[in-house]
C-alpha cells in the first residue's frame, strides 16, 4: 500500500505500470536477475571507462592546442 501512496495512483495503476515496466525490460518473474544484472553492470563499466578515455584524450589534446597558443 506505500507504494501505491508513492506513485500516487490507483492500485490497478500502479499495478498496470509495474507490469509495462516488467515487459518493457523483458524482465520475467520465473527468473533470477543475477546475471542480468551482472551483465547491466559489465555494460555501464565498459561504458564508463570509455567515458573516462574521451575525457582523458580531450584533456591530452586540449593542452597542447592551448599550449601551441602561447
Amino acid at each position: 500500500m506505500n507504494f501505491v501512496k508513492k506513485m500516487s495512483r490507483s492500485k490497478s495503476m500502479t499495478l498496470l505500470m509495474m507490469l509495462d515496466f516488467f515487459e518493457t525490460n523483458g524482465i520475467s518473474p520465473n527468473e533470477t536477475l543475477g546475471p542480468n544484472m551482472k551483465t547491466l553492470e559489465s555494460q555501464i563499466k565498459k561504458r564508463i571507462n570509455a567515458v573516462i578515455a574521451i575525457i582523458k584524450d580531450i584533456e591530452k589534446h586540449h593542452d597542447k592546442s592551448v599550449l601551441a597558443l602561447i
